[in-house]
């Protein structure tokens, strides 16, 4: 395992992965999501390991859109690969903004409305 600097301690020392339930607010809405933390091995204190977050953020994203019914960036990508088509000309033809699409690939979480329409 990686060695990771803890704060507390403050020195660099191996982590311990666990994975843990936690329930966050996204957009107003709990969701409960398991995501995995790193713990310093010596002294037990929670330490940051930005791919970790990163993929928790993912982890967290996808529970939100699935528990909402909310389309994936995954799904918008198969539905361009599918039609063969960008994502700035899908959103004029559906009468969105240019950028609106190239947003939600980029992470953002679209509306219901957009949501159901690209669904």
């Amino acid at each position: 395992m990686n060695k990771v600097y803890c704060y507390l301690c403050d020195q660099t020392y191996e982590v311990t992965i666990k994975k843990e339930e936690e329930i966050h607010t996204i957009k107003g809405t709990p969701v409960k999501c398991e995501v995995e933390n790193a713990y310093c091995r010596q002294c037990g204190y929670k330490v940051y390991i930005p791919a970790l977050n990163d993929a928790n953020l993912d982890r967290m994203d996808h529970a939100y859109r699935r528990q909402n019914g909310i389309i994936t960036v995954q799904e918008i990508g198969e539905i361009l690969r599918q039609y063969n088509i960008g994502a700035k000309p899908l959103a004029v033809i559906l009468g969105w903004g240019e950028v609106t699409i190239l947003r939600y690939l980029k992470g953002q979480i679209p509306d219901r409305a957009h949501s159901n329409t690209l669904l």
